[in-house]
């Protein structure tokens, strides 16, 4: 049974406090269950290529793997957002002479919206282009996200991602995404800080590492001043020091917002251990602990579950292995070449989709329901949480979440963390209302 994350539940039925990673096989043979690992991407790079070799190589990988996911019996779509991944298998399926029709999810008014360069990019391809809205004036079908999803899943682009999948289900039956390509080419802003950091922690010896972390709580964390010590403390604490710094657990805390039940919870990931030596090696480090969590456990199931949730095949050209093991080899300063994020993809994308393209900034696939929340849907979000059943169950209180919304409608903008109660919340009352709804010889049972 070829393993994958949302299968974790699943093994745990079969074998309490069994795991497993992605890209495992578990086996069951004789009333035994065990899990072989059948491949993991290369964790040190180690190849000598030049960005040249690097960029030549690179394209000729990905116009094989887009060629070997639109052989189908059925009709191929693909994803088109502004940015260069889906952009670059567009134009690949346009060079392999493929007749397609490239979907965007678009968020009108949004400074997220990538809709008009999308746009572009089709008519300079000479490709079909539909281009599917998705407004805040819509409040959330949280029915459909537990529906797809069995769990309270966050991933506010999940909503583009299930309406983008809803449409193409009525004109292809294969989509092809652009997933992939930011985090093995390098495309997030994060990777090249880090990479900067372990630069840095190269530099400085232990000594100094163990003074920054005894003295580092003078510094105020505002501003600029709280992106310098984010810096050192990346330098000195590797991943560690990673993994507690984008608020999370503690902001609830803080804000008084967790009930009884969840009153001492803890993060297992907040308590991994600071270490110098973890700095000199950060971006590798970074890249492993990435590809256990927010990579399988979000971007892979976001995708997954919405297009198996309308029966679309998903295929990500930019998750070919060959091309993930060519990659994974390059070193940092190849990929990162010039200190630009992506630089192998934005070569292969200069000449032939243009400056407009290859020279983007990196927006990603959001939908803004943060700024959604503090407006247009916070009035249904009242209301759910003036008559909370995850306070009634003890989870939360509600009066503190009360606060945080009043707050956020006069900023303008809510926390992910108030989005994340939003969902929770939802999932909860939708998890109700099934059990209710059960026929009393299944509750039985």
């Amino acid at each position: 049974i070829p393993w994958n994350v949302m299968g974790a539940s699943v093994l745990a039925g079969f074998a309490p406090g069994l795991s497993a990673k992605a890209a495992t096989i578990l086996e069951w043979s004789a009333g035994a269950i065990k899990t072989r690992q059948y491949w993991s991407p290369c964790e040190t790079p180690s190849s000598t290529a030049s960005f040249e070799d690097a960029v030549n190589e690179t394209e000729r990988i990905f116009l094989e793997a887009v060629k070997m996911r639109l052989e189908a019996d059925v009709t191929v779509g693909a994803l088109l957002s502004g940015g260069i991944d889906s952009s670059l298998i567009c134009w690949a399926v346009s060079q392999l002479g493929a007749d397609i029709k490239a979907f965007t999810v678009a968020t009108p008014g949004d400074e997220l919206d990538e809709s008009a360069d999308a746009r572009e990019t089709a008519r300079a391809l000479g490709i079909k282009h539909e281009v599917i809205a998705l407004s805040g004036d819509q409040v959330p079908d949280l029915e459909e996200m537990v529906s797809a999803y069995g769990e309270p899943f966050a991933c506010s682009s999940a909503l583009g991602m299930l309406r983008v999948s809803k449409a193409v289900r009525k004109s292809a039956t294969v989509l092809l995404t652009g997933d992939g390509g930011d985090d093995v080419y390098l495309g997030y802003p994060e990777h090249r800080n880090l990479w900067r950091a372990q630069q840095f922690a190269n530099k400085i010896p232990s000594a100094a590492a163990s003074l920054w972390r005894l003295g580092r709580n003078v510094i105020p964390k505002v501003g600029t001043l709280r992106r310098a010590v984010h810096f050192a403390d990346y330098a000195t604490g590797g991943i560690g020091a990673v993994a507690c710094a984008h608020p999370g657990l503690p902001i609830y805390k803080q804000n008084g917002i967790l009930g009884e039940r969840l009153g001492s919870a803890r993060v297992a990931q907040r308590e991994m251990p600071w270490s110098h030596g973890s700095g000199k090696r950060l971006l590798s480090d970074f890249l492993a602990y990435d590809r256990r969590t927010r990579f399988t456990g979000e971007y892979m199931t976001k995708v997954d579950g919405a297009t198996m949730h309308y029966a679309l095949e998903a295929r990500a050209p930019f998750l070919d292995h060959e091309l993930w093991n060519f990659a994974s080899t390059l070193p940092y300063e190849v990929r990162l070449h010039n200190g630009q994020l992506k630089s192998i993809l934005r070569e292969i994308a200069r000449p032939r989709l243009g400056a407009r393209v290859a020279d983007g900034r990196k927006r990603g696939f959001g939908i803004p329901v943060e700024r959604w929340i503090a407006g247009s849907w916070r009035k249904p979000t009242e209301e759910l949480f003036s008559h909370s059943l995850l306070e009634e169950e003890g989870w939360i209180h509600s009066g503190p979440v009360l606060k945080q919304l009043r707050d956020a409608a006069a900023a303008g903008i809510a926390s992910t963390q108030l989005w994340y109660l939003f969902v929770l919340e939802s999932w909860f009352r939708q998890e109700r209302i099934a059990v209710h709804e059960m026929p009393p010889a299944v509750l039985a049972s």
